[in-house]
């Protein structure tokens, strides 16, 4: 009897210590698992809350007096040089202290989720991350708020920015053989996916919104997010060579939002309807080209003379878009000055001339 007690005490103590030894590899392996990934979940924790609270924000920032403290806060001192929102900004004064630290904390938020690291620490698939930047600024960029789809403009162009280095790094193990095909396709999508964000805005009913996505667009060019593409640029051609339906008169609208600024906006009534859809898209398309031109503003590459051309053959369409076409070239002439001796002969004498007659015109009226 004692033996056999002694026998299962044995036994029992023998399994008790196999189970806590296996207890205690199951734990070193979890605590190993979770040291290993401990980087992966706190950024899939930063990015789901920022998610959760994306509609919230979205909706604080369509306040009518916060919109300039927004967007000044999301310029981060960096881009005054080159966005629609640069101009002199005239604040209204907040009188509630509770908006007033409200404000001033969704502004500190902004500025925290531009700067929101997205790549690293295994999170550098540049898929994960336009996946989460499609589902983040979803909320704001279809939100029935201008201001909101605006200020949703500047967060993916910040988000881009800041995040560059995952833009343009190449994917990890790949052969030498199959980098540059991959590269190539990586590029594609990415180009596909936030030109498939742009147009939308560019295509926006509120010219406000409209401009923002097109010096968004150009500086995505400029730092080589979005590269060149011929069938695309071929395409926006022909979209501004469509001919407009016959409408003699075009009513522009103004948003019900209680603002001193009003925006303009594309008249959509029924009588007007087709007209304000095909003007639409070719001011979107006129928008697009002009992103190229915004986003060379030191070099002037092969392709962009005939983009210079084709835009000074429209400069008598209809008002907002001769003002964009004579805005893009004005600038375009500023900022080439010093090297235009060099840059003038890409152009054919009949493109130089197009140019040339825009700038003058420019001039004339200025």
């Amino acid at each position: 009897s004692s033996s056999s007690s002694s026998s299962s005490s044995s036994s029992s103590s023998s399994s008790s210590s196999s189970s806590s030894s296996s207890s205690s590899i199951v734990i070193i392996n979890d605590e190993n698992f979770i040291q290993m990934n401990q980087y992966q979940y706190a950024f899939l924790s930063r990015t789901s809350i920022c998610c959760l609270l994306a509609p919230i924000v979205a909706d604080m920032c369509s306040m009518g007096n916060s919109y300039d403290y927004f967007t000044t806060a999301l310029n981060m001192k960096i881009f005054y040089h080159n966005s629609y929102l640069s101009k002199k900004q005239n604040y209204t004064k907040i009188d509630d202290d509770m908006n007033d630290g409200l404000i001033c904390a969704i502004s500190s938020y902004l500025i925290y989720l531009s700067a929101l690291p997205l790549s690293g620490q295994g999170q550098s698939d540049i898929s994960n991350i336009l996946s989460f930047i499609e589902n983040f600024l979803k909320y704001f960029l279809q939100h029935v708020s201008w201001r909101t789809r605006a200020i949703g403009l500047l967060l993916l162009r910040n988000l881009v920015v800041f995040n560059l280095a995952a833009f343009h790094a190449p994917e990890c193990n790949l052969s030498a053989v199959n980098v540059t095909t991959t590269s190539t396709a990586l590029d594609n999508s990415v180009n596909k996916r936030l030109r498939s964000i742009l147009w939308k805005c560019l295509n926006d009913s509120l010219i406000e919104v409209s401009q923002v996505a097109m010096f968004v667009l150009a500086i995505f060019i400029e730092v080589g997010v979005i590269k060149y593409d011929k069938k695309w640029i071929s395409q926006l051609m022909r979209q501004i060579n469509r001919p407009l339906p016959n409408q003699s008169v075009m009513h522009i609208n103004h948003s019900n939002d209680s603002t001193n600024t009003q925006p303009t906006n594309f008249s959509n009534n029924n009588n007007h309807n087709e007209y304000s859809i095909a003007l639409r898209d070719r001011y979107a398309s006129i928008l697009a080209l002009c992103s190229f031109v915004h986003g060379n503003p030191h070099n002037t590459p092969d392709y962009l003379p005939p983009i210079i051309s084709k835009l000074a053959d429209h400069l008598h369409d209809s008002q907002s878009i001769k003002k964009v076409i004579s805005s893009t070239l004005s600038s375009y002439s500023r900022t080439h000055q010093e090297v235009w001796h060099e840059q003038s002969l890409k152009f054919t004498p009949e493109q130089l001339d197009n140019y040339r007659y825009v700038i003058s015109d420019a001039s004339y009226y200025v």
